[in-house]
């Protein structure tokens, strides 16, 4: 068990000096590091590896302020936001210091097109002959939320992931939180101030658009959404995954040689497996097959055997049998829906990281 990397993320001091009585003053910060551990590491082993400054120390530069809280926030198996507080007396006169600041932001609307198969009442925009149209889109109105901040230091290597992430926890201006998953930082700038002096600062200006779910969960509002069609469909052996406590069942297709399973091909690897579900394959018999989960997802399945099975893909064709000429739509198991009412959407992550935005130290 063992911490591979610590590092420290930004560092702000508090807004105010405040008396505790006629004579000492508090002095208050905070510090933010980024950990990254073995998945198995505990809480000591984090807390109080040798590069995170432990309750007691000294704040450097401040004789007499300490740090009295060291806590941690998971953001994945591997990775942790450690945020360290301090507070002490540290004497003189608490003069101004642009860190002290307070932030200052400005909410504006923006407005994005999605594509979209249904109206507003949820009916597919279908012609006559009952076959979806293409090519409509809804306008979508987002937030944006400027946000303005000092800080003593800032690591742009520590926050780059967050340029890649939605935010995992409920967050936004102090009056206006928005739920998980709807925040995804746009852009982040950090102005040096009084550069090379012993008074350097930083003044931070971010944006972060935030999207109110269209069809979808909060959690997915940054998704990538697309209708499942194709110009083929899937003619042979169908794969079914069940079980194993999943959010969303994985989907594949089967590779066949003289009758016999020699492979499934996943195509979407499903969410929130905690164990490995149970693969069948229709159209044949005794063959075997078996999921491999990590992460909550099936990354592969073994298959092997049995009689009878058969594996392709065809081209669609209409009613008389020739070549569709533009996608129809298509079922999980990749075979041809006809229903347009049954039409299915994907939905696909397009931000890698899922990250406490509480952990920027905006607000």
């Amino acid at each position: 068990m063992t911490v591979s990397s610590v590092t420290k993320m930004w560092s702000r001091r508090g807004a105010e000096y405040e008396a505790r009585d006629s004579v000492a003053i508090d002095f208050k910060a905070t510090t933010a590091y980024q950990v990254l551990h073995d998945a198995d590491d505990d809480e000591d082993t984090i807390l109080l590896d040798s590069a995170i400054p432990r309750v007691h120390d000294g704040y450097v530069g401040k004789s007499g302020v300490y740090a009295i809280k060291v806590k941690r926030q998971p953001v994945g198996p591997i990775m942790s936001i450690v945020q360290v507080d301090w507070a002490g007396d540290p004497g003189g006169d608490g003069q101004s210091d642009p860190t002290t600041q307070p932030p200052k932001w400005v909410w504006s609307n923006t407005v994005t097109s999605e594509p979209v198969d249904t109206d507003a009442d949820g009916i597919p925009l279908c012609n006559s002959n009952g076959e979806l149209k293409e090519g409509f889109t809804k306008e979508v109105s987002d937030f944006t939320l400027s946000v303005s901040r000092n800080f003593q230091a800032v690591n742009t290597y520590a926050l780059v992931q967050y340029l890649d992430s939605v935010n995992s926890d409920a967050w936004g201006s102090p009056d206006s939180i928005w739920p998980a998953g709807t925040g995804m930082l746009r852009t982040f700038v950090a102005e040096v101030q009084l550069p090379g002096s012993a008074n350097q600062y930083y003044t931070v200006n971010a944006q972060i658009d935030f999207r109110v779910p269209y069809l979808t969960i909060p959690a997915r509002a940054w998704w990538y959404r697309y209708r499942n069609d194709g110009m083929n469909v899937q003619g042979g052996s169908k794969v079914t995954f069940s079980g194993g406590g999943a959010s969303a069942q994985a989907t594949g297709f089967a590779t066949v040689s003289a009758g016999a399973l020699t492979g499934v091909v996943v195509t979407y690897g499903g969410r929130g497996y905690t164990s490995a579900p149970t693969v069948t394959v229709s159209g044949g018999s005794g063959g075997s097959a078996a999921a491999s989960v990590s992460n909550g997802r099936v990354v592969s399945v073994s298959a092997s055997g049995g009689t009878g099975y058969t594996g392709r893909l065809v081209r669609a064709t209409d009613a008389n049998k020739e070549p569709e000429s533009r996608p129809v739509c298509l079922k999980l198991d990749g075979s041809r829906e006809y229903d347009p009412n049954a039409a299915i959407w994907i939905e696909r992550k397009k931000k890698q990281y899922s990250l406490p935005y509480a952990a920027l130290g905006l607000f």
